[in-house]
């Protein structure tokens, strides 16, 4: 028997070992990238950050060529986080829905551009009319026009915040709408059309729509930080949401990626309903649009698609190239996750998504910004003012030193005002610096102190119609 237990136990450590093997190399763009050194690259930064946990996924010629897990599923070291270990998807669920849905529009069994309440009517909608003109089209292009939550209005119903098919309106609420629409079409519940159209024949073992009611599986998930390091109790949705209610790996959902556009499960006219820009994204509509169920980004000859996700703890991130067949997905534990997204581009695929770059709080790491918010998370206070003293404006820009001070205000304002005053210190030309502190101190109630920055931004600025108000405001408290 003990020989017995001694040969299982080396076939168990065999199969973990060859589980956990890497190539020496692999491809990505036309670029060869050596493993070891690529792991500790993302190693070191996600130790700088101070993010616990990656799950990540690069895409080479429409094929998942590299895949691994760096850091732990909670802030202990010993708490390690494997292959299996599952993330939050955020609004990468989304996708899952996409590929069901083209699926059945190429079998003439979901018409995009006929009207959803011809399929079925929806009683959140009906007190507005206009909502007879949603098709599913406008419902993967965010252009719908329904609010993105039930409750940013009228808790009761959904609001239509724009005409049906004219702006773009992301609207999780209308991913909604429409897996309930599929369900009537396939007389099946979403928990089941996903399993039978995505998760089996795509084999993504470690995807889940759900949690058994009482918590108890999926088991090995990641737990969620915020960007002061503070856990948030786990999300354990025990029902399907479709708009965000999925938990994946990186690595599954990459393989989804792959199948919506290696032609293997989409026609042509489905992959080009999803490349083609719908809706232009606000002032960036020559470069950035919104298809059939991701953004685009057209640029130097190409499309790339992208979908971020943001939850409590969580961020997630796919980008792909549709010209190089190329790109990378990753889900982090962290509030802090977005600003990985350009190095981990750089060290990989290299695609041009510079227009993508806004969507962090900070200039993306190594923003000097990052490792100064690690030092205040870890104290004491006069660490981080030491170190702030010691970093030059041109290490340290203005956005980054203010944005430092923005995110750390919902914690400690006091510290958050200093950081703010050292920044007009730093750069006194810019209104901003003067706007910003302005309104920290109208949050604080000095309203002394924020009538004198508003008036001096006035100065700085006399085109700045925000402060008016402001400073009437100001006025009013002090008199």
């Amino acid at each position: 028997m003990k020989k017995i237990n001694l040969l299982l136990a080396a076939l168990i450590i065999c199969c973990i070992t060859a589980h956990a093997q890497q190539t020496a190399t692999f491809k990505a763009n036309h670029r060869v990238i050596e493993t070891k050194q690529f792991n500790k690259q993302v190693n070191d930064m996600l130790t700088d950050i101070g993010i616990p946990g990656l799950s990540l996924a690069i895409i080479n010629n429409d094929q998942v060529v590299f895949s691994n897990v760096y850091g732990s599923k909670t802030q202990l070291v010993s708490d390690q986080a494997d292959p299996e270990t599952i993330f939050e998807a955020c609004s990468l669920s989304k996708s899952f829905l996409v590929f069901v849905a083209m699926q059945l529009a190429d079998q003439q069994k979901l018409d995009l551009d006929k009207p959803l309440y011809e399929y079925l009517e929806y009683p959140l909608l009906q007190h507005d009319s206009r909502y007879k003109l949603i098709t599913a089209r406008m419902i993967l292009s965010h252009s719908s026009g329904i609010e993105n939550y039930k409750r940013e209005n009228n808790a009761e119903v959904l609001e239509l915040v724009a005409a049906p098919g004219t702006d773009f309106v992301y609207s999780s609420a209308g991913y909604v709408y429409l897996g309930n629409v599929i369900e009537v079409i396939l007389k099946k519940s979403a928990d089941t059309y996903l399993k039978e159209l995505v998760y089996e024949p795509l084999q993504l073992h470690r995807t889940f729509s759900k949690y058994e009611k009482d918590g108890s599986y999926p088991q090995n998930y990641a737990t969620g930080y915020t960007v002061f390091g503070k856990e948030i109790k786990k999300w354990k949705n025990d029902s399907v949401l479709v708009s965000g209610g999925i938990h994946t790996t990186a690595k599954d959902y990459a393989t989804l990626i792959t199948s919506i556009f290696n032609r293997k499960y989409l026609s042509d006219d489905r992959v080009k309903d999803i490349t083609h820009g719908d809706i232009g994204l606000g002032d960036k509509g020559k470069l950035l649009y919104w298809g059939a169920g991701f953004g685009l980004q057209y640029a130097q000859g190409d499309t790339i698609i992208f979908q971020n996700g943001v939850q409590d703890g969580f961020r997630s991130w796919v980008y792909y190239s549709k010209k190089n067949k190329s790109g990378v997905a990753f889900f982090t534990n962290s509030s802090l996750g977005m600003s990985i997204l350009n190095k981990l581009n750089e060290l990989s695929v290299n695609l041009n998504i510079d227009p993508l770059l806004d969507d962090s709080d900070f200039e993306h790491y190594p923003d000097p910004a990052l490792a100064l918010l690690r030092i205040y998370r870890t104290g004491p206070v006069d660490n981080l003012f030491n170190k702030v003293a010691h970093t030059s404006n041109k290490e340290l820009s203005f956005a980054s030193l203010n944005n430092l001070a923005l995110i750390i205000a919902s914690d400690n304002k006091t510290v958050a005002k200093r950081l703010m005053e050292e920044n007009r210190k730093r750069h006194p030309e810019k209104s901003e610096a003067y706007l910003e502190l302005g309104k920290l101190d109208f949050r604080l109630k000095d309203y002394k102190s924020a009538l004198a920055n508003f008036t001096q931004c006035k100065l700085l600025n006399p085109g700045t119609t925000e402060v008016e108000g402001q400073i009437k405001e100001c006025l009013k408290r002090l008199n």
